[in-house]
């Protein structure tokens, strides 16, 4: 869909742990992608993973909801005010 816009991505289209791993980090190996869009269902799937990903500054990921388990607000509030720096009012 990204590329719609003119966005280049990669695209992981498998659910087997040791080949997404394999793939997630070729792609992590690309020094030029300073941003990872990634649906929450992976990162759930793969929490212990991505929980050592995450601790690092590039790239950012950020997690996309997915329909069959959305994330909560108080989730995208924190994004915003660790990433952008930003505060929101009730």
């Amino acid at each position: 869909m990204m590329q719609l816009i003119g966005i280049e991505g990669y695209l992981i289209s498998t659910d087997v742990p040791n080949q997404f791993y394999r793939e997630f980090d070729k792609i992590l190996l690309d020094k030029s992608i300073g941003l990872i869009l990634l649906d929450e269902k992976y990162l759930l799937r793969y929490k212990e993973y991505f929980k050592h990903l995450k601790l690092q500054n590039i790239p950012i990921i950020v997690e996309i909801p997915d329909l069959k388990a959305p994330l909560d607000k108080e989730y995208f509030r924190h994004l915003l005010e660790q990433y952008l720096n930003l505060t929101l009012k009730e």
